[in-house]
């Protein structure tokens, strides 16, 4: 079995081998939103037969609708740590404080607005690597498109679909996953180099200083 990643939606799918396989021949559709899943719209570096591990994400959830975000954090924290912020001023704090994995962003709060949280958490050198989600409840391309421009990751209408947000947010805590994998392995990998490095230098060192006292007993 694998688990792929529709690009539609970033709904997690479990496939058989036998139907990857052929799926060139026969294509699948999403089992979240029907999307056609062929072999170019599978996100290659999303593929995994490991179940990601939920447990340890922590979320930000900002929205001014308080029985909104009462009902997020109810269904979410299920499978995360989760923390809530009722305006942008707060939860830019906490953004700083507790450095969350992801943060769901509503558009449209009173005084700080969405777009407003999101250029500070990103001009914030703390702040401005967290994963952060639109959520709206107007359907407009071009808040869609400014969102984007900001930085961030996906744009989410509301009324919510709770099983595509879960998918979509375990989508880039995959992604996650894998670029936090990939950087430990690079500063694993330089470290070496550096001691590499660091051998060498000394041996060239000690090879000189043989050169020297040669010389010197000759």
């Amino acid at each position: 079995m694998k688990v792929i990643f529709c690009e539609e939606c970033g709904g997690k799918n479990i496939v058989a081998d036998e139907q990857l396989e052929h799926i060139d021949n026969k294509p699948l559709g999403c089992q979240i939103c029907g999307n056609v899943i062929s072999q170019e719209t599978i996100i290659p570096h999303l593929r995994s037969t490991e179940p990601i591990n939920t447990l340890h994400y922590h979320l930000l959830l900002i929205d001014d609708d308080f029985a909104h975000l009462q009902l997020m954090k109810t269904t979410l924290e299920k499978e995360y740590t989760v923390s809530i912020a009722s305006t942008g001023v707060h939860g830019l704090e906490l953004a700083a404080e507790r450095k969350p994995d992801l943060i769901l962003l509503d558009l449209n709060m009173p005084g700080m607005d969405g777009y407003e949280v999101c250029k500070r958490l990103k001009e914030n050198p703390v702040t401005r690597k967290i994963t952060v989600i639109f959520v709206s409840a107007r359907d407009d391309k071009d808040d869609e498109y400014r969102g984007f421009t900001l930085g961030a990751v996906d744009y989410i209408n509301k009324p919510i679909n709770l099983q595509i947000l879960n998918a979509r947010i375990t989508a880039q805590l995959r992604l996650k996953q894998l670029i936090d994998q990939q950087k430990k392995q690079s500063d694993s990998l330089i470290h070496s180099l550096h001691q590499d490095n660091i051998q060498i230098e000394q041996e060239l060192e000690r090879l000189q200083q043989d050169k020297t006292n040669f010389f010197f007993v000759a």
